[in-house]
C-alpha cells in the first residue's frame, strides 16, 4: 500500500445518504470513476478509516 504525500479526506453523511456501504457512497459522490476503479484501489488497501484501518470493499456505512 502506497501513502500519498496529500491523502484526500472525506467525511461520510451523518445522516442516511440512501447507500448501504462505503463503495456505494463513493460511487454516488464521484459519478465519474468507474467502480471498477474504485475495487482496484480498495482491492489494493488504498483506502482507510480515521484509525488508519484499512476499508473493506462490503463496508457498512454507519
Amino acid at each position: 500500500m502506497s501513502i500519498s504525500a496529500r491523502p484526500s479526506k472525506l467525511s461520510l453523511p451523518q445522516l442516511n445518504s440512501g447507500v448501504t456501504t462505503v463503495l456505494e457512497y463513493l460511487l454516488l459522490k464521484f459519478p465519474a470513476i468507474a467502480e471498477s476503479r474504485w475495487r482496484e484501489r480498495m482491492a489494493a488497501g488504498k483506502h482507510s478509516d480515521e484509525d488508519m484501518q484499512v476499508i473493506a470493499m462490503g463496508q457498512v456505512v454507519i
